[in-house]
């Protein structure tokens, strides 16, 4: 299991989805913090033959179908990733491809 991110990274993060929470009350779309498992199809079908999951640092959904108990189905409306050194490499190709 990979090490907890360090706390300059929790401030970073924590203050992101802080902010936008704020933006977003009494609005549509509902702000996230990882970790939320953000499931993405590749076509219909069901949660249990997904095999692209990932957790995005902060991010947004708008579409309320989108979310259910496990977490949410298709791609987020908005995504930020918080770059740290032992995770950029991680995030700029690998999840930036997906």
């Amino acid at each position: 299991m990979a090490p907890a991110p360090n706390l300059e990274y929790q401030d970073v993060a924590g203050e992101i989805y802080r902010q936008l929470s704020n933006a977003l009350e009494d609005k549509p779309c509902r702000a996230f913090i990882a970790p939320v498992d953000v499931r993405l199809p590749k076509a219909d079908e069901s949660d249990e033959f997904i095999d692209t999951v990932v957790q995005p640092d902060v991010l947004v959904v708008c579409d309320e179908s989108k979310l259910d108990r496990r977490g949410v189905r298709n791609a987020p409306d908005f995504v930020i990733e918080v770059l740290c050194p032992s995770t950029a490499n991680h995030d700029h190709v690998l999840k930036r491809r997906v």
